[in-house]
This record gives C-alpha cells, sequence and structure tokens, in this order.
C-alpha cells in the first residue's frame, strides 16, 4: 500500500487506462476472428457441426492460448466483448506494472524512468488486437526481474517462481523466450558468475527448455503450407519502422504528436551510446540489431521483428545513469502528454473503426446458420493509413451463428483450434487475404499504359477469386470496384442479400461442397 500511495503517477495512468478501455467502442484488426476462436472452442464439445470440422488444441501447454483459454471459465455469463475488454485493460495495466518491476530491480536509480512505457501502452501490436502477444510483454518483464534477482541473490524459492512464470509466458506467446535467451547470453558475458555455478546453470537449463520446445521441435513439425519464405525488409523500410511501428496510424496528426517523444527516445539513444559503458547499453542494442536483422513474416508467421521494438525501449532506460533531476523531469512530462494525447488519438481512430465495424455487422446478421462465408474485401485499411484495421472484419457475425470461413485462426497444430484436415484446393480454399486490395494497386481500370491489358488481367484475377469462392454459398464483399460488381451481378445464381454502406452479402446458390463435405463425420 505505501508503494502504491508514493506512485500517485502511476495511480493515475491505472485510472485514465480503466476508464479508456471501459468507455471505448473497441474494435481491432485481429479482435474479431480471437474471439470467434475462443467462442467456437467454449462451444465445441456440445457442437456437432463445429467439432465435425475443427479440434481443441487447448491444454496448459499449448502456447499462444492463453486468450481463448482464460474465456473458457467466463464464456457463460460474459460476452466475448466484454471479456475482451477486461482482458486488454488487465494486462495493459500489468505492462506498466511489470515494467516498473522491473526496473526496479535491473536499475533502481532509474525507476523513475518507467513513465517511458506509458505511450507504449498504445503500441499497434496492441491495439491491433494481437492479444496474446500482449500477455507476454508483461509476463516477460516479470521474467526478466526474477531471472536478474535470481542470478545476483539467488533464493530457494525464486526457480520455482521463475518456472510458473515461465509457464505462463509460454501458454501466452513463445516469443518471450527469445528475450530471456538473448538476455540470458548477455548477463553471461557482462556479469560475474562469482561462484554462483548452480543458479547460472538452472535458470540457464529452464530457459534453454522453452526455447526447445518452443522454436526448435516445431521446425520440424509445423506442415509443409507454412514453411514460407522469410521476408525481410529492407533498410528504408526498417529505419521508418522505427518510427511507425510504434505508434497507432489512424491519421498523420497521430503521428505528429508522436514525433516529440520519438525525437526524446533517439536523443536519449543517442546519449547512451555517447557516455555509458557496453554492460549496460549493449541490451538495447542488441534488441535493435534483433529488429534489424530478424524476418518480417515467414513459416506461418506475421510482424516478427516487430515484436522485439518494446524491448529496445524497455532496456533503454537502464543504460541512463548519467540523467539529472532535470533530466528525468522532462522526460515526465513529455511521456505523460504524450501518454494523454495517443490515447485521444487512439479513442477517435477506434470510433472511425467501429464505423465499418457496424456496417459489416449489419449484413452479417443476414447469414443463415452453417454457412460457408468468403470474404473478398478490396480495403483491408479501413481508416488506417498504413495497417490493415479491418483484415478479419468479416468476424462481426452474431456470436450464436455457426458460420465456416477459410480465415479464421485455425490454421495449424500450433494455434488453440485447429481444422481437423487442412485445407487444399477445395476444401476451405482461398487466396490471401490481401489478394482483391492487390488487384486494384497493381493494375487499375484507369492505368494510362497502353502496354498492359488492364483489363485482361483484372479478369484473370476475378477469375481467381471466383475459382475459391465458388465453394462457399455466402460472400462478404466490401469496396466493390465497378467492374467486379458488374461480374457479381452476371454471375449465374448470385444474388445481393444484404447490404450496407460499402459491404455487400451476395447468396450463391449454386456453390460446390467442400471435398470431404462438413458433415462428412457427423452423426
Amino acid at each position: 500500500m505505501k508503494f502504491l500511495l508514493r506512485q500517485k503517477t502511476l495511480i493515475f495512468s491505472i485510472i485514465i487506462l480503466t476508464l479508456f478501455f471501459w468507455y471505448i467502442p473497441f474494435s481491432t484488426q485481429d479482435g474479431p476472428n480471437h474471439k470467434k476462436v475462443a467462442i467456437i472452442l467454449s462451444r465445441l464439445a456440445h457442437s456437432p457441426a463445429e467439432s465435425a470440422v475443427y479440434q481443441n488444441n487447448l491444454g496448459f501447454t499449448q502456447t499462444k492460448s492463453i486468450f481463448p483459454l482464460l474465456y473458457q471459465p467466463f464464456s457463460k455469463f460474459l460476452s466475448a466483448d466484454i471479456y475482451e475488454k477486461i482482458f486488454v485493460c488487465f494486462f495493459t495495466i500489468f505492462f506498466l506494472i511489470s515494467f516498473y518491476f522491473f526496473l526496479h530491480i535491473w536499475s533502481p536509480q532509474n525507476s523513475r524512468l518507467w513513465v517511458l512505457m506509458l505511450p507504449f501502452c498504445f503500441h499497434p501490436l496492441f491495439m491491433r488486437g494481437m492479444y496474446n502477444y500482449l500477455a507476454s510483454v508483461p509476463l516477460t518483464f516479470i521474467l526478466l526481474g526474477l531471472l536478474k534477482r535470481g542470478l545476483d541473490s539467488p533464493r530457494s524459492y525464486l526457480p520455482l517462481l521463475f518456472s510458473l512464470f515461465c509457464w505462463a509466458a509460454w501458454i501466452s506467446h513463445p516469443f518471450s523466450f527469445f528475450a530471456l535467451g538473448l538476455c540470458f547470453f548477455l548477463l553471461l558475458i557482462t556479469e560475474k558468475i562469482n561462484g554462483k555455478y548452480f543458479s547460472w546453470a538452472l535458470y540457464g537449463f529452464i530457459i534453454s527448455f522453452f526455447l526447445f520446445i518452443g522454436f526448435i521441435i516445431p521446425l520440424f513439425n509445423s506442415p509443409s503450407g507454412n514453411n514460407v519464405s522469410y521476408i525481410f525488409g529492407t533498410i528504408p523500410i526498417l529505419l521508418g519502422g522505427i518510427f511507425f511501428l510504434n505508434f497507432m496510424d489512424y491519421s498523420l496528426a497521430h503521428f505528429f504528436f508522436a514525433v516529440p517523444f520519438f525525437l526524446l527516445l533517439i536523443y536519449l539513444m543517442f546519449l547512451s551510446v555517447k557516455k555509458e559503458p557496453w554492460k549496460s547499453k549493449i541490451f538495447w542494442l542488441s534488441f535493435l540489431a534483433s529488429y534489424l536483422i530478424f524476418p518480417r513474416a515467414g513459416s506461418g508467421g506475421a510482424h516478427l521483428n516487430e515484436r522485439f521494438l518494446i524491448l529496445i525501449w524497455a532496456f533503454l532506460p537502464i543504460s541512463l545513469s548519467f540523467l539529472n533531476e532535470k533530466e528525468i523531469k522532462r522526460i515526465q512530462i513529455i511521456s505523460i502528454t504524450t501518454f494523454l494525447v495517443l490515447a485521444c488519438g487512439v479513442f477517435w481512430g477506434m470510433n472511425k473503426v467501429t464505423k465499418y465495424a457496424k456496417e459489416a455487422s449489419v449484413v452479417l446478421k443476414s447469414l443463415p446458420d452453417q454457412s460457408r462465408l468468403y470474404p473478398i474485401n478490396f480495403n483491408l485499411k479501413g481508416p488506417s493509413l498504413l495497417n490493415w484495421d479491418i483484415a478479419h472484419i468479416w468476424a462481426m457475425y452474431p456470436d450464436e451463428k455457426i458460420v465456416f470461413s477459410p480465415y479464421l485462426f485455425a490454421f495449424d497444430w500450433f494455434e488453440s483450434l485447429s481444422k481437423k484436415q487442412g485445407s487444399s484446393v477445395n476444401y476451405f480454399p482461398a487466396t490471401e487475404e490481401s489478394f482483391p486490395v492487390n488487384i486494384s494497386s497493381i493494375c487499375k481500370t484507369t492505368s494510362p499504359f497502353k502496354t498492359i491489358d488492364c483489363q485482361k488481367l483484372r479478369e484473370q484475377a476475378f477469375q481467381e477469386i471466383f475459382k475459391s469462392s465458388s465453394y462457399y454459398d455466402y460472400w462478404l464483399v466490401h469496396q466493390t470496384p465497378e467492374d467486379f460488381l458488374s461480374y457479381l451481378q452476371s454471375f449465374k445464381g448470385l444474388k445481393m442479400v444484404a447490404q450496407s454502406g460499402d459491404f455487400m452479402l451476395w447468396h450463391y446458390e449454386e456453390a460446390h461442397e467442400f471435398i470431404p463435405p462438413l458433415n462428412q463425420h457427423l452423426p
């Protein structure tokens, strides 16, 4: 209690975050998809139609499952929307408290610099609905604090506590163990062991164990369809990402208001490199190098290197021992002001996303039970400048309905929900979600280049969409180009059943059955 009374800024921040998540119309990129997975898992045992298609991988050893796992005991009396808000609010507040704990152990003299994390409460990876990763970050801070304490001052209970938090981090997201493994290695080369060989070996073994089951085993067990080539960023994209990937992008004003805080971070990085010994600055520099070196996506994963960005800023304060009282006050003022301004910006931006969500939910109410839904979205960004804020807006259909869609987060055994049979050209077939967007960006009907037969290229692309969509009896189409709309209107057996804003729901009466049919396993 005395600690809380001394931390007035922390209490103020917690109150602001609680009010923020209570009143905000919460609409995220991945959130609708995650909620549908949690709902399906909660009723799978009593839903023959869904249990014939999906299998429940939830368990106390399954990674990337904390969001649906925690929903299960609350599913009977708590809606997925309310649960989503509670989950995000809790782990965002935990994010701040755990960072203070981490900083207090790693650099007690700089513990007041915890405010540098305030603006990152609205980090894009959090606010775009990557909930399992959100939960893993504060757990990582706790683990880093326990690791440092356990190596510096061994206690008999600390390895057990460390192991328990490792398990909690594991069921959240395996990324935590990249951070732990790197930090353990850096501590090994910068700290003196001083005869504490057993403690170092024990913590090294625990971390290695989770690294092995988290990354080595899946390399040999991943389905062949997930072995996609890794995508690396170019230097300009990576350098720009250090700014653009740290802040939400609902408008240019959102970026503009983040500039002073970002310049402060760059200035602190410069001072750290100039004034601090390698022993303290090597941590944030290593995570910066990891961001630059690691791929952006590949083998079923996305935003891979972006996950290191938070840890760059988390480790920066431990290398700022030279700051005086006046400089710390300035940092606190800039950080708190940015936090409040970004909160307003995210609130405003999510209101705009909610407009799209409401329009989609209106047309999706017309879906009958056990429909096969194929989303065809020509605009994945919505109000966003860079990100795909409405990529999974197709999942806004009523929670009580059973709907089968190829883009549900049920791709393989590494997910908490997976299909019993893998997708194929006639079983949950689909193009990439971005395929319709690429049609517009690669070749528009108004292209001035006469050497390119744009109409022919677009027709070929439309046929590619129809090849997959012909296996679905309902199509959700968003921001339909005029030439594609003409195709829809002339398509035999296809008729529009609902429209709201730029969303259209079409019913295809002559849809092919999946092979095998969805109901083949029903009793």
